[in-house]
């Protein structure tokens, strides 16, 4: 079987435009609370207004509402669960890597799930002073992308034809429910990973994001995650970097 490339991380890191300072506060889940926007454009028309010339990009866009047209590259659940972010961009052929990514905040933990990698989506916030976006809420979005399945049923696939496999999960978002069965050590470490029911031939390993996470769960519970293959090899699906999901 041909290994995926390293994409899980590449997914979840963030290379756009967040700034200390505009890291958002844990607080109620907003509810439509932002007033009409006073600029639209497109992602990457934003981000490289911010690219060509930073200050006077803050200068124009500082604490103004701002909605953008855009395509979903990034998405992760924020540090300790108290917050999310998407990353989106508007995907340029000519550029083969790198496309400028602004950061959508929320202080709502449950807003970057709703997102899969390569879905449209409009979305509007309060510029912060980094040039990300703030408090922001959900406008519009397109056909949904990702993938919801069983630990079960990736394993099988996997095992049935690992190239249809493949062709089929790599570089997708995935929401993956499963049972634990088995909670492991890293080789040399104290930290945990979970290990999903597959099949008998094929277990789905999860790393979080936050090992810590692991220490909550208990063999034979069921548990909802959200991520991407990492690798993939001769028995065992990696999916990194997870993130828990309530529901």
């Amino acid at each position: 079987m041909r290994s995926v490339q390293s994409v899980g991380a590449a997914w979840f890191l963030c290379v756009g435009l967040v700034l200390a300072d505009d890291t958002p506060q844990p607080g109620p889940k907003p509810k439509d609370t932002l007033p009409a926007a006073d600029f639209k454009l497109t992602a990457g028309e934003f981000a490289k207004e911010f690219r060509k010339d930073a200050k006077a990009a803050r200068e124009k866009y500082k604490g103004k509402i701002v909605e953008l047209n855009s395509t979903v590259s990034s998405a992760a659940l924020g540090y300790e669960g108290k917050n999310s972010y998407v990353g989106v961009e508007t995907p340029d052929p000519a550029v083969k890597f790198g496309n400028p990514e602004v950061m959508c905040l929320s202080n709502d933990p449950e807003f970057f799930a709703q997102f899969g990698r390569g879905q449209t989506a409009r979305i509007k916030g309060k510029v912060g002073p980094g040039g990300s976006l703030m408090s922001c809420e959900v406008v519009e979005k397109g056909a949904d992308t990702r993938i919801l399945v069983s630990s079960e049923t990736l394993a099988k696939d996997f095992t049935a034809d690992p190239e249809k496999a493949l062709a089929k999960y790599e570089r997708k978002t995935l929401v993956v429910s499963g049972k634990i069965s088995a909670i492991k050590p890293y080789p040399g470490l104290k930290v945990k990973y979970l290990e999903l029911t597959g099949d008998d031939k094929m277990v789905i390993e999860c790393r979080y994001s936050e090992p810590n996470v692991v220490e909550k769960y208990q063999v034979g519970q069921t548990v909802k995650v959200y991520g991407a293959i990492a690798t993939s090899g001769k028995g065992v699906i990696n999916i990194a970097l997870c993130y828990p999901l309530a529901k």
